[in-house]
């Protein structure tokens, strides 16, 4: 597979080489075995090993490779750019708490493995965030609720991001009963910024569309009334905090009373309101945790 870029999920590990031999990828879980999943990525094909291929012609060009497997599933899933291609079967069981994501030998591995506990460390941190959250929790029923909404309301990328990464496994922690509001961006400026960022900037990205309370609009609206230029949510980022204010938009010819996140207008306010989880549709995207962050369009 001629330069071809792998990025690899649960830690969004970017790699960048030429797989003129054949790469073998697995699924690695903390205190257990791997699973028995293997895929061949070679001669720009990905096939489940000894397979029939599961996508050709995948040439000289960015795609998102994950490979799933939750805790005593009995399936292993394969997703290449967020859509499901391919089912195999896996060892379940206790061993598989928390699912990892892939690894594949290049001739970079040093940096790769580098780029990984950075990764690892942002995870950990807005879990330790997490832990002193409390109210309700978000259940699983809730949050494929939620990522229903986001796909009928066209923010699919979004959606595909929380459903096949640890953003998930962040939202449904056991341990946790922290509630969490959404912001999400639109397709095509998540997929610009995938594109142009690096693996750690990508991921600090995404924890910054994530509040560990509930802000249904009214909320955001009359706290940013009460503090004007000075009202500022937590989200999973690092010392990542969004500024809210209110806003005006004009829309079909009318002046629209709004708000923004980090001057980014909800463009799609209250798109989904639960007991554990609240989702916001942007205008456009929060790529860093101060100033503006909207990206035009190209």
């Amino acid at each position: 597979m001629a330069d071809t870029t792998i990025l690899q999920e649960s830690g969004n590990s970017k790699q960048k080489g030429s797989c003129h031999v054949a790469h073998l990828v697995c699924v690695l879980c903390r205190g257990g075995r791997a699973t028995t999943l293997m895929l061949t990525l070679y001669n720009g094909t990905i096939s489940y090993y000894r397979a029939p291929v599961i996508v050709p012609n995948i040439y000289d060009r960015w795609f998102r490779l994950n490979v799933i497997h939750d805790v005593d599933a009995s399936q292993v899933k394969v997703y290449i750019d967020g859509v499901l291609m391919h089912k195999a079967p896996g060892h379940g069981g206790a061993s598989h708490y928390f699912k990892c994501g892939v690894y594949a030998q290049n001739d970079d591995s040093y940096y790769m493995e580098s780029r990984w506990k950075g990764i690892k460390i942002l995870l950990l941190l807005a879990l330790l965030l997490l832990s002193t959250t409390s109210t309700g929790a978000t259940t699983d029923q809730e949050l494929d609720a939620a990522l229903s909404a986001l796909r009928s309301h066209g923010f699919t990328l979004f959606a595909n991001a929380v459903a096949t990464s640890d953003l998930r496994f962040l939202l449904l922690l056991p341990s946790s009963s922290a509630t969490f509001t959404l912001f999400s961006p639109p397709d095509h400026l998540l997929y610009s910024l995938d594109l142009a960022s690096p693996a750690d900037h990508y991921t600090r990205s995404l924890l910054l569309h994530v509040s560990p309370s509930l802000h249904p609009i009214s909320s955001l609206g009359s706290a940013a009334s009460a503090s004007p230029g000075r009202c500022f949510i937590d989200t999973l980022a690092p010392h990542g905090r969004l500024l809210v204010e209110e806003s005006k938009a004009l829309v079909n010819g009318t002046v629209l009373e709004s708000v923004s996140v980090n001057r980014v207008r909800v463009s799609v306010p209250d798109l989904f309101v639960g007991s554990g989880i609240v989702v916001h549709g942007l205008e456009g995207i929060l790529v860093d945790a101060f100033g503006s962050s909207r990206l035009e369009d190209t």
